[in-house]
């Protein structure tokens, strides 16, 4: 089994073991743990000034879809799950906050931390559109484009810049990191990624590419990137030495994230243009990459069907993604 399927069924592993905490009291009314909590959250987001977290959080806080989880896991890879989704019939039925992960304590509702716990149900929501629109997204062109450059530029970033000898090998290096974005995340083979790249990413396409890739096809994951370069004679130092570096500049919890599936990888990207520190934030990252993922993912999360009445819903579901 490779190391990208094992990521993400442990993601989601973690995710099906946090617990929904239960919201209302037998005459209906919310427990003095949610009251608590909500007044917290409903006065920071109304601070907030107008943007997309805020339109598409106020929403899902006005629709009651917004739940607190626990988990009794002890692993610290639990922290990367700051929010669950629960879906069904194509509507979002709850996000899920990580009580754990946010430091919300669920004794009391109090949180020292409340913006993490918005900026974490923006996420949550964020997922929730790319889960519910996966043949559209794939075929998205602008975000596609935009999210393999991010990815080229954590790589390249990452490479000393004194071993990059010419212009040619840059644009090799990031024809490298496309080529294993298709393949990561949507199971593209050989061909139909080199198609893709002459449709639309034409002002780098480079026949020795196609030639040098075709000897590599056996490396499909964004993890494989750094062995992918040594054996393409793009990169001379020890593979090892280059993963490490990508996870010094991001992070380890990014890293994990990136290199898992597209609905962890890409609200990530996009929550890096808020002043949350949820993720660390890449300094050296163009903004504009940033703020258009955003964007485009934003434009998907308008979308979403929230489905009211949730709390009755909760009863009856068996959890699953």
């Amino acid at each position: 089994m490779n190391n990208e399927i094992d990521k993400s069924n442990l993601f989601l592993a973690i995710e099906r073991k946090l617990l929904i905490i239960q919201r209302l009291k037998e005459n209906n009314e919310l427990t003095s743990v949610y009251k608590h909590f909500f007044d917290q959250f409903k006065l920071f987001l109304y601070k907030l000034p107008k943007n997309n977290v805020k339109t598409i959080v106020e929403k899902a806080f006005n629709n009651q879809n917004i739940y607190l989880g626990v988990t009794f896991s002890q692993s610290d890879d639990v922290k990367k799950i700051f929010a669950r989704v629960v879906l069904d019939n194509n509507k979002l039925v709850a996000v899920v906050l990580n009580s754990k992960a946010l430091e919300i304590d669920i004794t009391t509702g109090d949180s020292d931390n409340i913006d993490n716990s918005i900026y974490a149900t923006y996420y949550g929501i964020l997922r929730a559109a790319i889960l519910l629109n996966k043949e559209k997204i794939k075929k998205d062109n602008k975000l596609n484009k935009l999210l393999s450059t991010y990815f080229s530029s954590v790589v390249l970033q990452a490479i000393e810049k004194n071993t990059i000898s010419s212009k040619k090998v840059k644009n090799l290096i990031y024809l490298s990191c496309v080529y294993l974005y298709y393949s990561h995340f949507f199971g593209m083979k050989f061909y139909g990624i080199l198609n893709v790249i002459k449709k639309n990413y034409k002002e780098h396409y480079d026949e020795d590419f196609e030639k040098l890739i075709e000897k590599n096809k056996v490396y499909t994951k964004l993890n494989d990137i750094s062995n992918l370069l040594v054996d393409m004679h793009l990169y001379s130092n020890n593979p090892n030495r280059l993963s490490l570096n990508m996870i010094f500049n991001i992070s380890l919890n990014n890293y994990n994230l990136m290199t898992s599936s597209f609905d962890y990888f890409a609200p990530m990207v996009a929550l890096q243009y808020y002043p949350t520190n949820l993720f660390k934030v890449n300094k050296r990252m163009p903004s504009i990459i940033l703020k258009e993922v955003d964007s485009i993912l934003f434009s998907y999360a308008k979308k979403i069907d929230f489905m009211s009445k949730s709390d009755i819903h909760i009863r009856k579901l068996t959890i699953k993604e």
